[in-house]
């Protein structure tokens, strides 16, 4: 699977860059007199692609069958930039 993705990669003349992409969402919601109780999870990936905008755009087809109340922004980062501990 690697070999093609290089060759894919040389013929299109362009690098794919790996993005971490991340998204909160709002799993429950419960209203008991006074209190709000919220559950809330975090969704996230790896992925790879030519532009942000794509890899943002897997992200959302993946992610989409997840169910939640609420999903949040979708947030990025490049797998390059990230600092590493």
């Amino acid at each position: 699977m690697k070999d093609i993705t290089k060759i894919l990669n040389t013929l299109r003349g362009k690098k794919m860059e790996q993005y971490i992409i991340y998204q909160m969402q709002i799993d429950k919601h419960e209203v008991i007199g006074s209190n709000h109780n919220t559950e809330m999870s975090t969704i996230v990936r790896l992925v790879r692609s030519e532009t942000l905008e794509e890899a943002i755009g897997k992200f959302v087809l993946d992610s989409q069958s997840i169910p939640a109340i609420k999903k949040l922004a979708v947030c990025c980062n490049k797998l390059s930039e990230l600092k590493t501990l």
